[in-house]
């Protein structure tokens, strides 16, 4: 299989190429951050999907692709709130032009990179692919955007694709979400920093689980329907489990006002279950004690 990762050389695309280079894929990455490291131990591309003057260099690259695995994107989901344009344009133009560039050049399948951010907030006990999405913030929003564009280019277009909204991914490597955030304010002796209660939960999904079920996604024996599936490990645990997990009783806690996110998001899992036969098995108070 010939494979183009974008934002490779992020947390959980590194990974993935790795992965996918280990199977003996022909894999090439595309992305605008790449150090003199990525380019030698792998086949990593600078180019950035907003620009439109590469987009003629990408037609080139993904001529003769077989799935494209689309990771590239800004991720910070407080700092969308003050960068919205900044996001759109990366979240969303970039999106669509990889997308209409796949439609032209005939690629089989394209896995797209979703986010758990496109639920927002309800009173549900744990959200499913047909739960509402009712984002709450820009990041959330244009998450949830390019997942309609993905439907769009499969119905219309023929283009297959399969949108996996990723819950709070954690795992060695990882410099994104509380996990890493707390792992270090631990290490450097200071203050674990908490936003409100603590009691606010997260299902968190360890990044070898994530990539099993990006690649199964890749593979996916399904045509033309645009399909949604939660990536999670269908359980929460709060951040003040997480906390305790890292410094213990002792721990020296900060707290601080709460943040506009969601209380509670838990991810159902039947049907990636069902369908991909993929199911977690990292527990994230299971890796943090080890």
């Amino acid at each position: 299989m010939r494979a183009l990762v974008t934002g490779g050389t992020g947390f959980i695309g590194t990974h993935l190429v790795k992965r996918l280079n280990e199977a003996g894929h022909d894999v090439i990455s595309i992305d605008s951050e790449i150090s003199e490291k990525h380019a030698t131990e792998q086949r990593y591309v600078w180019s950035d999907i907003c620009n439109y003057t590469h987009l003629t260099k990408l037609r080139n690259i993904i001529e003769g692709i077989d799935v494209v695995y689309h990771l590239a994107a800004k991720k910070d989901l407080q700092a969308s709130h003050n960068n919205v344009i900044s996001y759109h344009n990366t979240n969303v133009v970039g999106s669509l032009n990889l997308l209409e560039l796949c439609r032209e050049v005939g690629v089989k399948r394209l896995v797209f990179a979703s986010s758990s951010a496109v639920y927002g907030e309800s009173d549900l006990d744990s959200y499913s692919e047909t739960s509402p999405t009712e984002p709450l913030s820009p990041y959330g929003l244009q998450k949830l955007t390019v997942e309609k564009y993905c439907k769009l280019y499969s119905e219309y277009y023929g283009l297959d694709t399969v949108c996996l909204r990723y819950f709070n991914v954690f795992g060695p490597g990882t410099k994104e979400g509380v996990v890493p955030i707390l792992q270090k304010q631990h290490k450097n002796n200071k203050f674990l920093t908490i936003f409100g209660s603590g009691e606010n939960e997260r299902d968190f999904v360890h990044v070898d689980d994530v990539i099993n079920a990006t690649i199964l996604a890749g593979g996916y024996n399904s045509e033309h329907n645009g399909d949604v599936f939660n990536v999670a490990y269908g359980e929460c645990t709060s951040i003040n489990d997480i906390a305790l997990a890292i410094c213990g009783t002792g721990g020296k806690i900060d707290r601080l006002p709460k943040k506009i996110e969601a209380f509670s998001v838990r991810g159902n899992i039947s049907k990636i279950k069902e369908n991909l036969e993929w199911k977690p098995t990292i527990h994230v108070l299971d890796w943090l004690s080890n």
